[in-house]
């Protein structure tokens, strides 16, 4: 293309945009960029787009220079926004034929460094004359000058006699911030590495995008050396960013077929949706039809919602698998994160605080500054976070997810770096009892090893157990051997024997697809049903018949203004499922039903009540009852130890629970010991 027709097309583009360049001359230097689509290019001259996405410098220098020329200002920027499919590529597949050429990327924003000023013209005070000379910039390392150059009015001498300083308060500088964008975990399958992209952003743009983020970034691919310091063949790619589109709304911005709609609506309007759901998760996994409704809720979502007063309420459902060893809870956990249109897996016993929440790490990629790296949490915001073996994490690594389950958030104060970053996901959690494996005899709430900070921001708590139980034994040895027989007979579709047993398994084959369930997520999840009057007093009236079960003289608390958000989120997810506009009686129903499984299994006490303060706060009902009887007794007069373990057990108080109530006692300060073996009241 001719250099004049280059500056043709810009002049009827700027003669087109006369009221935006107006404004860029008034409100100069608050807004320098001038922003276009592509399709406005392409509706004005085809040949233009075509070489501005081969050639980007060809068209964009130009227009760059005429602009500043027009509006009298000196460095606009003209930004291209919303590129074709066919300009969009992705990370790992970025070649040699790439370089140069103007291309979309999508992906997460993995790193970002603090925005820095960048020194574009350099202005450097000669020490041998009052000349002052300048320098354009075009890399990352200072390029001084050769010579006092005499063309600026310098002395003309060189390097070898005469020496430059900086006078930075006369330097050109510009807003610089250096990103990494990481390709999508969801777009992976199979273990795939993803690929990854430095990408650099000056001006207006800087200072946006934070660790955690989804975006599209449209921006002219280029080469640099790998190394600064040295001179070498090997290069690496950088993208310049250009422009940049947010694609945090959406768990998945790629737009529906019209076919893919059609077979959506079929699906919502299958009286069988439900049943057909819960049947394609982990179909390999028998049993557990209620914990696969829920983690098929928990995909869904609740409503996320923002009160009057600014208050914003969770839609995401939080759900804990404590279980036996060997009960599939991490199959589960690995084929849910997988499952997701966008989830992240990690290892409780491998990951840090900073692991799971944000680091601050300082490496080459910030040019040895402290920069910003997201975690597991903070990746999987707007999806799902799978975190297995919570029970294996220490106290302090563990205490880092409080903030992100309750308020979404992760607030990071490291190395001088102050920022808070969004990690709106649902938690998956997988942990093992206290002893390794469930007493069925005692109370589940009392073997769960996690803080009652922690379990008190999950919705729902399984318990799964690993009992003999001839019938159900002789039901998962069948489903576990015919899964192997299936998976092996997959192999050999030419063989009539192996038809036949692929035929007869053909209920471990998931009904739906993987893909298939993810579109209908997808879709369901933009859903934001209402929750009307009548579904809210039935679900107030479930809550009620709960808290009456907690009356009377040795009354417990059975249930917390907690679950009933969690009655709340899971009736806004059943509505999802079928794409309702409003939480109708049934959706209400089946989540009162997933609740009560769920206290059924895990707060009830020794005597057969519910009662969850033992879950919520570590502390049930009867034990603050047996603390008040040990302290009544050390009130009374009965200071030593053997008497007082003997007036307790009269009091129906076994002397092992007398003993470590004592300790308990004597480390939180109630009591103390004026002598060996008697106590008394702190008053």
């Amino acid at each position: 293309m001719m250099t004049t027709d280059v500056e043709d097309f810009w002049e009827r583009m700027f003669d087109a945009r006369y009221e935006q360049l107006a404004m860029i001359t008034d409100l100069y230097p608050e807004v320098r960029s001038l922003n276009i689509t592509f399709d406005e290019i392409n509706e004005m001259d085809p040949a233009t787009a075509s070489v501005l996405l081969e050639h980007p410098d060809r068209i964009l220098g130009p227009g760059k220079k005429m602009l500043e020329d027009r509006t009298h200002k000196a460095d606009l920027n003209i930004r291209i926004s919303e590129l074709p499919d066919d300009a969009r590529e992705d990370i790992s597949k970025l070649r040699v034929e790439h370089i140069g050429r103007f291309i979309s990327v999508s992906g997460l924003v993995r790193k970002s460094t603090p925005v820095r000023p960048n020194i574009k013209i350099a202005v450097f005070k000669c020490l041998r004359c009052p000349a002052k000379v300048s320098v354009v910039q075009d890399s990352y390392r200072l390029t001084e000058p050769l010579e006092c150059y005499k063309e600026q009015e310098g002395c003309g001498r060189t390097v070898g006699s005469t020496k430059f300083t900086l006078v930075p308060e006369e330097c050109y500088t510009v807003d610089n911030q250096k990103i990494e964008l990481q390709e999508n975990p969801e777009g992976l399958r199979g273990g795939t590495q993803p690929g990854r992209l430095p990408v650099i952003l000056s001006h207006e743009i800087t200072g946006v995008i934070q660790p955690g983020m989804r975006v599209t970034i449209n921006g002219i691919l280029r080469m640099r050396p790998d190394n600064d310091r040295e001179r070498s063949t090997i290069n690496t790619l950088e993208l310049e960013a250009n422009s940049f589109q947010l694609n945090d709304g959406d768990i998945d911005n790629r737009k529906l077929t019209e076919d893919e709609m059609e077979e959506i609506r079929a699906m919502s309007s299958d009286p069988e949706l439900l049943s057909n759901m819960i049947r394609s998760i982990a179909p390999g996994i028998h049993g557990f039809a209620t914990e696969k409704e829920a983690l098929l809720y928990q995909l869904l979502g609740g409503v996320p919602k923002m009160l009057d007063d600014g208050q914003k309420l969770r839609g995401d459902i939080h759900i804990l698998l404590v279980g036996d060893p060997g009960v599939a809870k991490s199959q589960l956990l690995h084929y849910m994160a997988n499952l997701a249109p966008r989830g992240v897996y990690a290892s409780g016993k491998s990951s840090s605080a900073a692991g799971l929440t944000a680091a601050a790490v300082k490496d080459d990629f910030g040019e040895g500054r402290w920069m910003l790296e997201a975690g597991a949490l903070v990746q999987a915001d707007r999806g799902l976070a799978a975190v297995d073996e919570l029970d294996k994490m220490n106290d302090k690594d563990r205490s880092s997810m409080h903030e992100a389950m309750e308020s979404q958030t992760v607030s990071v104060a490291k190395a001088g770096i102050t920022a808070t970053l969004q990690c709106r996901c649902s938690l998956l959690g997988g942990a093992n009892p206290a002893l390794g494996r469930f007493d069925v005899y005692a109370p589940i709430a009392g073997q769960i090893e996690l803080p009652p900070t922690l379990l008190s921001r999950f919705d729902l708590i399984f318990a799964i157990f690993d009992q003999v139980d001839e019938e159900k034994d002789q039901a998962i040895a069948e489903h576990i051997c015919r899964g192997h027989s299936r998976a092996g007979a997959l192999k050999h579709m030419d063989d009539e024997r192996a038809r036949n047993i692929i035929d007869s398994t053909m209920d471990i084959k998931p009904f739906y697809d993987r893909d298939r369930i993810r579109r209908y997520i997808v879709h369901a999840r933009a859903q934001s049903p209402i929750l009307p009057p009548e579904s809210y007093q039935l679900i107030v009236e479930h809550y009620l018949k709960i808290r009456a079960l907690g009356k009377g003289d040795n009354a417990t608390v059975p249930i917390t203004p907690r679950q009933l958000e969690a009655f709340i989120r899971l009736s806004e997810a059943s509505a999802k499922l079928h794409l309702s506009k409003y939480v109708e009686r049934r959706d209400v129903e089946r989540a009162v039903e997933i609740v009560q499984y769920y206290l059924r299994n895990i707060t009830l006490d020794e005597e057969g009540r519910p009662d969850i303060d033992k879950l919520m706060s570590g502390v049930g009902k009867n034990e603050r009852d047996r603390v008040r009887r040990i302290l009544s007794i050390i009130r009374n007069g009965i200071t030593s130890r053997a008497d007082l373990l003997a007036e307790a057990q009269h009091s129906g108080i076994m002397e092992s629970e007398s003993e470590k109530i004592i300790q308990e006692l004597l480390r939180t300060g109630r009591i103390y010991e004026p002598k060996f073996d008697h106590y008394q009241v702190l008053t």
